[in-house]
């Protein structure tokens, strides 16, 4: 099983904004970003080490969902901490 194949997982609902080619590498990011935050919040840190992507990469995706109105970024313990906002979650 690879981390894109979640199928507990809602699918990635696209808002308002001109979405992204769906073969774009972007895109993948940002569904693998959207789909580990969906499990649980996490840091920048974490990400970096779970997904083995460059920082700047990261960043570049979490300021994008966060853009796009899917993750809100909050403190925790003084460290910025990301999480899926309460709008995009599906009740089971």
């Amino acid at each position: 099983m690879n981390l894109f194949d979640t199928p507990n997982l809602p699918p990635i609902r696209v808002g308002p904004q001109a979405p992204t080619p769906a073969g774009s590498p972007e895109r993948g990011k940002d569904e693998l970003i959207f789909k580990l935050l969906y499990l649980e919040p996490d840091t920048v840190d974490h990400l970096v080490r779970i997904t083995g992507w460059d920082r700047a990469i990261i960043h570049k995706t979490l300021l994008q969902l966060v853009a796009d109105g899917k993750v809100k970024c909050t403190n925790q313990s003084s460290l910025p901490q990301y999480s899926v906002r309460d709008e995009w979650k599906v009740e089971a």
